[in-house]
Parts: C-alpha cells; sequence; structure tokens
C-alpha cells in the first residue's frame, strides 16, 4: 500500500451564472455560479491538467494510471491511455478507465493507493442535465490527480471503509443525455445508514474519534443526504459540495475537496473524506511535515485560487451548444473538415 506523494487540482476558466439560465428560461435557476469546460475540453483534456500539476510536485513517473469518469470522451477506447500518452509515460505503464459511475473516483482512490506500484489515480468529469434541470444547475467540471506509491509522502492513507446497497438513487441508460434521479427524501433514508457505517469503522480502524480530525470532507449525489449527515457527524468543520462556488463536479468532486483540504493542511492533521454514491466510502489520511514542505516547494494555484479566479460572464446559449443540447450553424470557415469547426464563444458573443 502507497503513500500520496503528490497532488493537482484543475478547474476550468468558464463560469455559468445560474441566473443566466433563469433568465433564459425564466425558470429556475438560483444564485452562484458552476464551473464549465470549454468547447475544446472533455474529460480527459481535464484530467491531463490536474496529472501535470501533481507531476511537477513530484520526481516518481507513476507506472500505471486509473482515470475515474461518468463523461468518457470515447467509448470502446481507453481514454487512460491518452493521458499517458500526454503525460510522457512509458509504453510499459499500465491505463485503466475506472467508469460509468460517481463512486468510481473513490475506488480510483483506493486502487491507486492499493497498488504494489507508483500509480496515479484521475478524477474527471463534466456534469450537468437537461436544460433547466437541478443537475444543470448545481453540477460543475473538474479534474483533479493524486500520485501514490512508496513514501516517504505527504499524508497516509490510515483507514478506509466502505458500505455498499443497491437501490435506485440515480442512473443513466446509455445514450441518454441526463440522469433520472429518486426523490432526495427516500435516498436519504437508505444513504444515513451506510455513511455511519463507513465512518464508525474507519474511525475505529485508525483508533481515533471525530473529535481529533480537523479537516472533514462529505460530498455525494444526494444532496440533502450529504447535508444531514454532516450535521450529524460531530465534526467540528465540515467541507462539502458548496464551498467552493463551482458546483458538484460528480466523480471529481471528492477528489477536488481532498486536494482544497491538502492545500489549507498542516503536518500530522487529520483528513476525513466521505463519499455517499452508491452507498458510502471514507477515507482517512493524516499529513506529514512533507505537506508543507512541497507546497513551498511547487506552490502552484491552489484549488480555491482557480475556483475564484473563472470568467463568471458565460451566457446561456454557447454553454448549451457547447454541451450539444442545441444544435446551431457552424462558423463558415474550411478548416477542419471534417468535422465542422465548433463555435467559438467569442464569435457568437
Amino acid at each position: 500500500m502507497g503513500q500520496l506523494l503528490a497532488y493537482g487540482a484543475y478547474i476550468p476558466h468558464y463560469r455559468l451564472g445560474r441566473t443566466a439560465i433563469a433568465a433564459a428560461l425564466q425558470a429556475g435557476g438560483g444564485h452562484g455560479w458552476r464551473a464549465v469546460a470549454s468547447f475544446d475540453e472533455d474529460s480527459t483534456s481535464m484530467a491531463v491538467e490536474a496529472a501535470r500539476q501533481a507531476g511537477r510536485r513530484s520526481d516518481i513517473r507513476p507506472l500505471a494510471t486509473y482515470l475515474a469518469t461518468t463523461s468518457p470522451a470515447y467509448l470502446d477506447k481507453t481514454n487512460a491511455c491518452v493521458v499517458n500518452a500526454a503525460l510522457g509515460l512509458d509504453s510499459a505503464a499500465f491505463a485503466m478507465d475506472v467508469a460509468a459511475a460517481v463512486r468510481g473516483g473513490a475506488g480510483a482512490l483506493i486502487a491507486a493507493h492499493d497498488a504494489p506500484r507508483p500509480t496515479l489515480a484521475v478524477l474527471s468529469d463534466l456534469r450537468g442535465g437537461l436544460p433547466g434541470s437541478a443537475d444543470e444547475r448545481d453540477g460543475g467540471d473538474a479534474a483533479a490527480a493524486f500520485l501514490f506509491g512508496a513514501g516517504p509522502g505527504i499524508a497516509e492513507v490510515i483507514a478506509v471503509s466502505s458500505a455498499s446497497e443497491e437501490f435506485l438513487d440515480r442512473w443513466r441508460l446509455p445514450g441518454q443525455p441526463a440522469s433520472r434521479v429518486w426523490e432526495d427524501r427516500f435516498g436519504e433514508s437508505v444513504y444515513l445508514p451506510l455513511a455511519h457505517a463507513a465512518l464508525t469503522d474507519a474511525l475505529k480502524q485508525a483508533g481515533v474519534g471525530a473529535q481529533d480530525v480537523q479537516h472533514a470532507v462529505i460530498t455525494g449525489t444526494n444532496r440533502r443526504a450529504v447535508a444531514r449527515f454532516a450535521r450529524e457527524t460531530g465534526f467540528t468543520e465540515v467541507t462539502s459540495d458548496d464551498a467552493l462556488g463551482i458546483g458538484n463536479a460528480g466523480t471529481a468532486q471528492v477528489g477536488l475537496l481532498l486536494a482544497d483540504a491538502l492545500d489549507r493542511a498542516g503536518p500530522d492533521e487529520l483528513v476525513a473524506v466521505t463519499l455517499l454514491a452508491d452507498g458510502a466510502t471514507t477515507l482517512l489520511l493524516r499529513t506529514t511535515p512533507a505537506l508543507i514542505e512541497q507546497r513551498d516547494a511547487s506552490p502552484g494555484a491552489t484549488v480555491r485560487a482557480q475556483a475564484a479566479a473563472g470568467d463568471d460572464g458565460l451566457p446561456y446559449l454557447p454553454y448549451l451548444t457547447w454541451r450539444g443540447l442545441l444544435t446551431r450553424e457552424p462558423p463558415r470557415r474550411p478548416e477542419p473538415d471534417p468535422p465542422a469547426a465548433p463555435p467559438s464563444y467569442r464569435n457568437e458573443t
């Protein structure tokens, strides 16, 4: 089992204001913004950016890459191979996609931690839904990357616990543009016992209590269950999905919030991360003094700095075009052909 050697995160530049959604549809919306990947970005390109940031913080080259996403750029093709190629990794480095479910984010982290060789877990997602839906309003796009290997590292995973249950909380059929969701109040009653079981077991494995945790992260697909669980844990401070103000990035969200916690953590502090998706998974990490040394040596942009630096002026119609929800006449220019060149945001406005 490896230690955490380095991490990185990437939040795309554009922000879609929820008031822009309300103005266009005369319904829904709300306050704040969500992060939006540009027309020339996808889950793979965002994954590469996050992985490059992690790579700048460590000299260790990964010998395997796991890419977790619910929005793969390709099907019937291993997208993690593209990440390996972009990073210039040796062809002997193994590459695998962990796709189809939000829980894959936690799965990639655990698999990388358990691997006997230096392994990169990259979590990346584009989240959305049908126009006017809660998923469109509350979703977000982002990526995070974590390199595990032989220590000494910046943090050690000291406990992992999971509780699984088969129930229809959220699902999307192949080829469908949006998820179908069970009512939050029904999912809440299933999630809470599972979340408490996973957290309790992780704390017991580590021999600590909730009061010993300095940084707690709770995220998931059921906002109501996440909010109630956060109130019931006994943690003194909890970082949840609204903390960054860019929406919930699905598979990437658990990694993004973990990276944010590592941005702010000191040495010898406990970080508890719980994901509620098709059950519950808790990881408990203890930071080391090397975390501070690494941050000082390669500061980079923190997660919160990236979240605050976005362009919040993206109009709603270009967003719909980029997501394939609105088909528009492409610019009349000869390249590239085929396919037709995508309309650019700047030209549209």
